[in-house]
């Protein structure tokens, strides 16, 4: 956690270090993103799923999974000034994992479930409200760096056999990435989420109800995303 603060704090202040850096001429940003310019964007991600970031399905424990996951997620922002924006993003992802014989527990060490080379589904859906700030890295505006901020609200189930487990998160992110416009009107992306806040819970009939607190900083490679943008 006290990674976490450290990041966040950096975070809030490089706006005033970069105009502070530039009214003394040690550090010009240039624009990248225009006061009153609207983005359509869409961010996908497909990739396997292993053992090491079976983490991903909301904080299943212990779950040693192969298998393949599906993402996407389309965002709509604004410019409320230059370099700054504010926008919505709905995800959709959707994987088809195999299990081999393992024993798992679901949110708590007192909820503990016995697998054996099963077949197990996972879907999940979000809609987050986020926040970006730019950096242009050269004069034309081409290319560029951002910080986001984002905080979402996700559902998910996890099919395992013949029962089904609901889960709830409310999660807080901070994900800095790149970006490179290839036209005026056309951008392309990449970024990762790196730290994170989350409070998970699960109501379901045969498991109760259970809730967690995480957070901290890790790298994921199922929090990479990659997209592209329509500029307007």
């Amino acid at each position: 956690m006290k990674k976490l603060f450290i990041i966040l704090l950096a975070v809030m202040l490089l706006p005033s270090v970069l105009r502070a850096g530039d009214a003394e001429k040690r550090f010009k940003t240039y624009t990248v993103l225009e006061k009153g310019e609207w983005t359509a964007g869409l961010s996908f991600l497909a990739t396997s799923i292993g053992s090491d970031n079976s983490q991903f399905l909301l904080l299943v424990n212990g779950l040693d999974a192969q298998g393949k996951l599906v993402r996407v997620a389309p965002a709509f922002t604004y410019a409320y000034k230059d370099n700054a924006s504010m926008g919505l993003r709905f995800s959709y992802g959707k994987a088809d994992l195999s299990l081999d014989n393992v024993d798992l527990s679901l949110l708590s060490d007192d909820l503990a479930i016995s697998l054996a080379d099963m077949d197990a589904s996972f879907s999940s859906w979000s809609v987050a409200a986020f926040h970006r700030n730019y950096i242009g890295l050269e004069k034309s505006g081409t290319v560029g760096l951002f910080c986001e901020f984002r905080l979402a609200y996700s559902g998910s189930r996890l099919g395992v056999g013949q029962s089904a487990i609901p889960l709830n998160q409310i999660k807080l992110c901070f994900a800095p990435g790149v970006v490179l416009y290839i036209f005026s009107f056309v951008s392309v992306e990449a970024s990762v989420g790196i730290a994170d806040f989350a409070y998970t819970s699960s109501k379901a009939v045969d498991t109760g109800s259970l809730s967690k607190v995480s957070g901290g900083v890790n790298f994921n490679i199922l929090n990479c995303n990659f997209g592209i943008n329509f500029h307007f």
